[in-house]
């Protein structure tokens, strides 16, 4: 993905933590302190490809705690 935020769901509702553009890299890393029950990516730009798909195959949310 080249292009996309990540939002946190929190007791205000769906927060915007982070943006990412022009991402070339395998693994995006988001450091974020927020509280929330859901995570969801917004993806704007999907690849470079002409098919323009994104593929995510995995998402990990870890806590402090």
């Amino acid at each position: 993905m080249r292009s996309l935020a990540v939002e946190a769901h929190t007791t205000s509702g769906w927060q915007r933590v982070a943006t990412i553009t022009g991402n070339t890299a395998n693994t995006v890393r988001v450091p974020a302190s927020v509280t929330a029950g859901q995570v969801r990516l917004a993806i704007s730009d999907p690849s470079g490809n002409p098919l323009d798909v994104a593929r995510v195959y995995e998402i990990e949310v870890v806590s402090d705690d």
